[in-house]
């Protein structure tokens, strides 16, 4: 008897040990799969979707100029610069207070470069630091490539300089056009209180350089939460290959 529970635990470790193996090497055949097509897609401008803000698959990316996706950043966006991204106007002020040549030279850079951005286009975009940690803390976006290590944001562009938007109760209206899927949410999924850019019954005029993001889905994380972004946060275009 002793000698049959002896072997018993025996072929136990031996398949614990097998089991083991198994998942090392699936785990490291897993993360080998991800870095290569990490950088395939680099290589050939393809931004894999991942989030439920979009359709699942992939996308053609057109980046900005000097602005290009590495395999754990998105290069060309640090601390200095993106500041610049984020509002290189007044950024070229207070550079131009200081006498900052270099601080000048790249915010005009970056206006230079900005992407033009059409009503109707699929963006990706990094929010500033501050609310995409409140993002990421309440779940609506994951790790990611933009500063700070958060993900890029892909919405669509509803709105640009010049339209008017207006917020109902119904949702929200687009130079007197419903959009579809567009009432405001009160609360998340986990019964927490949503911030909200305008409340119902609010009407403003988008700016210059300003856009405004909705997703056609009900619970898509954008402008009706976080209002109008600057063009200057677009990074790319995106143009779906095959989506799912």
């Amino acid at each position: 008897m002793k000698k049959a529970n002896k072997t018993n635990n025996q072929v136990k470790k031996g398949l614990f040990s097998r089991l083991g193996k198994i998942f090392v090497i699936g785990a490291v055949l897993s993360f080998s799969l991800s870095l290569g097509l990490n950088v395939l897609s680099n290589q050939l401008g393809i931004y894999i979707n991942v989030s439920s803000s979009l359709p699942y698959g992939f996308y053609k990316a057109e980046y900005r100029k000097g602005v290009h996706p590495g395999l754990f950043s998105i290069e060309g966006i640090n601390d200095f610069d993106y500041k610049m991204l984020i509002d290189p106007v007044n950024t070229s002020l207070d550079a131009v207070s200081k006498g900052d040549e270099h601080g000048i030279a790249l915010a005009k850079d970056f206006i230079r470069n900005t992407l033009k951005v059409e009503r109707g286009d699929v963006v990706l975009f990094c929010l500033n630091s501050q609310l995409a940690r409140f993002a990421y803390d309440r779940g609506y976006i994951a790790s990611g490539k933009c500063p700070g290590g958060f993900a890029p944001l892909g919405k669509h562009v509803v709105a640009v300089n010049g339209d008017e938007i207006e917020v109902k109760e119904r949702g929200v209206f687009i130079n007197g056009q419903f959009i579809a899927f567009s009432k405001i949410a009160e609360f998340d999924g986990q019964n927490r209180v949503m911030p909200m850019y305008a409340e119902p019954g609010s009407k403003f005029t988008l700016e210059a350089g300003e856009l405004y993001f909705l997703n056609p889905k009900a619970d898509s994380f954008d402008s009706r939460y976080f209002g109008p972004i600057k063009s200057f946060y677009v990074i790319a275009k995106l143009k779906p290959l095959w989506t799912f």
